[in-house]
């Protein structure tokens, strides 16, 4: 695998790659590192990174981070599109 093949795969997953992606793929950190140095991969977090053409997403970057969570209250209302409210903290259940 080389550095376009591993913006290939980081673009068919939205942009994302993240330490699950590399894992599949056994994607070598050391194209990461030089793919963050050419400044085609921005760092959003530990473990997760986004293309240009990836947008990052506050609520895809918590779900990737923790996958049991639901969002719920104001968050989900927000997220369905019937409410409109601005809101500082996200509202989740963890099962």
């Amino acid at each position: 695998m080389n550095k376009e093949e591993v913006i290939k795969v980081a673009n068919k997953h939205n942009g994302y790659l993240y330490s699950k992606i590399m894992k599949d793929y056994n994607i070598p950190s050391i194209y990461i590192t030089r793919l963050l140095k050419e400044g085609k991969l921005q760092k959003i977090e530990k473990g997760i990174y986004v293309t240009d053409i990836g947008i990052e997403d506050p609520f895809f970057v918590m779900y990737i981070k923790h996958k049991n969570i639901i969002f719920s209250g104001e968050t989900a209302l927000f997220l369905n599109g019937l409410s409109n409210k601005q809101f500082v903290n996200y509202e989740v259940t963890i099962p």
